[in-house]
């Protein structure tokens, strides 16, 4: 009976983790028509999903606190209503400002429900069975953005870009229900102080370095100040962290330098994957001219390629480790994102597509396992800190890549325009840029990789994706 409780348990976090990823990559088809509708640019449009990921960031890191503090039945159902309300919000809108709070709503609850499913995995799933059940967990964050870009694009082009949002949230609606009857506590809450000064510090650190990197190709004096500025006020609530009893996000596990290289490396991972997402519709629309559903329907094969990868690179980290499955994995994805900068001039989809499915396979390749090699390195005591400095990272380097890749985009096509080339042209070499930066930031990831993945071999211990994780 117990087992049966546990896996009704499971299957409604995992349910909800699915619309809560499906929520990451709702509006990236329906920017231009949104941008349209309101008159605004790239740069400020791409605050919906910037923002988005910056406030999923900051819940990311207070997750853990609001996991033990509230437990999991409370804790589910607040995700819920944020989810509820930011769809009923988005749908209603009539300025971009309040599309924007809706859309901050939204990120509240996916920065609630992805961490929550992987927590109560740690809590419920037997030793040998967690990598499975993580698996699983993996492979439901993988569709949610798969099928966003799709039913998204059905829904724009068909009936415009506020019947997007009409999916989750009828959907989580429903799952509500459901955790009505089958989600429970599985661990009492502890009474916790939360420290409201390491929140502001993590959320105006944050801003400031992702505003930075917006503007850095436009204003790069002032993005340097911004980005400075940002780092000082992050650096401070490291500090904080380690100075104070009950720590929003408790970075001991940074201590260990077989675990830090992992973050850095599903930080590039991560960006690549989420500014992809985000790039690759505004090329396929404003450059070739698609609609919404075409856009969304062409991401659709990369991001299932990514799913069918991710377990390949699960099953191959089980048996032979880190070596050589990290660095390979990271060179495809170099390899595939310079064919993108040399393809996408020309304005062909075809080229673009199948670079980008290499893309995207080389990241399903190597995130999962990024993950596992760090926190096969932890004691069993610092997992769920590192489960929590993991899911950060994730979220932090998916509101950095967009800031970063689109003001790189906009500022090239700008140029690029000003000179007298035609606009679908200009945003074609404004995307080549961006991707240009991408394909730098892949190389760094090769590198690292490469000496990180040897360093754990040279300890002679095998990193498996599997029980690893629960035998430290």
């Amino acid at each position: 009976m117990q087992k049966k409780s546990s896996a009704a348990l499971l299957a409604v976090l995992y349910a909800s983790a699915l619309i809560a990823a499906f929520s990451e990559n709702l509006v990236n088809v329906s920017l231009v028509d949104m941008m349209a509708e309101f008159g605004i640019g790239a740069n400020t449009a791409q605050w919906l999903v910037t923002g988005y990921m910056l406030v999923t960031a900051i819940v990311v890191t207070i997750s853990a606190f609001l996991y033990r503090f509230f437990g999991l039945r409370r804790l589910f159902f607040f995700g819920g209503c944020f989810l509820i309300a930011g769809s009923i919000v988005s749908i209603t809108s009539a300025s971009f400002p309040v599309l924007l709070i809706g859309r901050l709503d939204h990120s509240v609850g996916t920065g609630i429900f992805i961490p929550t499913m992987m927590s109560a995995v740690m809590a419920v799933a037997r030793r040998k069975q967690i990598g499975t059940y993580l698996a699983i967990g993996g492979a439901m964050i993988t569709l949610g953005p798969a099928l966003a870009p799709v039913v998204s694009g059905v829904m724009v082009t068909g009936f415009g870009w506020r019947s997007a949002f009409y999916p989750p949230l009828i959907i989580m609606g429903l799952i509500m229900i459901a955790g009505f009857f089958l989600v429970r506590d599985v661990a009492e809450p502890v009474k916790l102080r939360l420290d409201v000064m390491s929140v502001a510090m993590s959320a105006l650190g944050l801003f400031l370095f992702v505003y930075g990197l917006s503007i850095v190709s436009s204003a790069p004096l002032q993005a340097t100040a911004f980005i400075v500025a940002g780092v000082a006020v992050l650096a401070g609530f490291a500090y904080r962290q380690f100075k104070i009893d009950n720590p929003v996000l408790d970075l001991r596990p940074m201590l260990n330098k077989r675990f830090r290289p992992s973050t850095l490396l599903v930080m590039v991972a991560m960006a690549t994957t989420f500014s992809m997402s985000v790039l690759l519709p505004l090329y396929f629309q404003r450059s070739l001219g698609m609609d919404a559903f075409a856009a969304g329907a062409l991401l659709l094969a990369p991001i299932l390629i990514n799913a069918f990868t991710s377990l390949v690179g699960g099953r191959v980290m089980a048996g032979s480790g880190a070596w050589p499955l990290l660095p390979i994995g990271f060179l495809i994805v170099a390899v595939g994102q310079a064919a993108i900068v040399v393809l996408s001039p020309n304005q062909t989809w075809l080229g673009v597509l199948v670079a980008s499915v290499v893309v995207y396979a080389g990241v399903g390749v190597v995130l999962s396992p990024s993950q596992s090699a760090g926190l096969s390195r932890l004691d069993l005591s610092q997992h769920t800190y590192g489960v929590a400095i993991l899911n950060t990272a994730i979220q932090v380097a998916a509101s950095i890549g967009p800031s970063l890749f689109i003001g790189v985009m906009a500022a090239r096509a700008g140029s690029v325009a000003a000179a007298g080339t035609s606009e679908p042209e200009a945003q074609a070499f404004g995307f080549s840029a961006a991707v240009l930066v991408a394909t730098i930031i892949a190389i760094i990831g090769v590198v690292v990789s490469f000496v990180y993945s040897r360093s754990l071999r040279s300890a002679g211990r095998t990193v498996s994706a599997g029980p690893s994780p629960a035998q430290h």
